[in-house]
């Protein structure tokens, strides 16, 4: 069915625009994680001979940004968060159209981060409105346990993210694997997020 297809994917993105925006929380946590997302996609388009220029384009700009926001000149805020959600959206589901062997799990694995984000916030908050924000997400938990460093936290958060994108790569057609990454992803996530909140 068209229509549910169409209103399905609508839902997803506006799920991980939704997402890249909380997780923006933290100087250059959305930005490093957009230039791990870019440079993931970059390789895959590479092996297998797709025009990558856009993504070079994004990846000077996130580069360049990193550096500002690390300075505090530059914030993304809501536009620049929605803008990072919209596009990171639109290249899994184009590189999974592009690349006929590529598991679609492969383009859940690379939003996992922004996703579960809002899907565990929402969980988190069924008790209440999921509408109205809160203190207890994990950026905001780590930043917290790390005395306020911005920098320090949106690495230690992004690391995660580094792994399983590497291991997804060599794996990107393997659905058994990149659904166990996926699982262990939301595993360690929770992990921390107990951890952090007692």
């Amino acid at each position: 069915n068209k229509l549910f297809n169409f209103i399905f994917l609508l839902t997803c993105i506006l799920i991980i625009v939704n997402g890249c925006n909380f997780i923006d929380g933290v100087n250059n946590n959305l930005n490093i994680y957009f230039i791990l997302f870019n440079l993931t996609v970059m390789y895959l388009k590479y092996i297998n001979n797709i025009n990558l220029d856009h993504n070079i384009v994004f990846l000077v700009f996130s580069v360049i940004f990193f550096f500002f926001n690390y300075k505090n000149i530059l914030m993304a805020g809501d536009s620049g968060s929605y803008l990072v959600g919209f596009i990171s959206s639109v290249e899994a589901v184009m590189i999974t159209n592009q690349i006929e062997n590529l598991s679609k799990y492969f383009a859940i694995l690379l939003l996992a981060y922004p996703s579960y984000e809002v899907l565990f916030s929402m969980i988190r908050k069924r008790k209440n409105s999921f509408l109205f924000p809160d203190g207890k997400h994990l950026h905001l938990l780590l930043i917290k346990f790390n005395k306020k460093n911005h920098i320090k936290t949106s690495f230690q958060l992004n690391f995660l993210n580094l792994i399983i994108f590497f291991i997804g790569i060599y794996f990107s057609t393997d659905d058994i694997v990149l659904i166990f990454l996926i699982f262990s992803y939301i595993i360690t996530y929770n992990y921390f997020h107990n951890y952090l909140s007692r």
